[in-house]
């Protein structure tokens, strides 16, 4: 097998998908909520 066998050349973006994923998230108050909650546990 030649070494650029496996390289993807493909570039496509959903747009559409990025925008619902990122208004799907939790916001970063809870991110830091949960990681003190998990720097207490250990």
């Amino acid at each position: 097998m030649s070494k650029n066998e496996f390289i993807c050349d493909c570039n496509i973006i959903h747009q559409d998908l990025v925008d619902m994923t990122i208004k799907n998230m939790p916001d970063s108050d809870l991110f830091n909520k949960l990681a003190e909650f998990f720097k207490i546990l250990r």
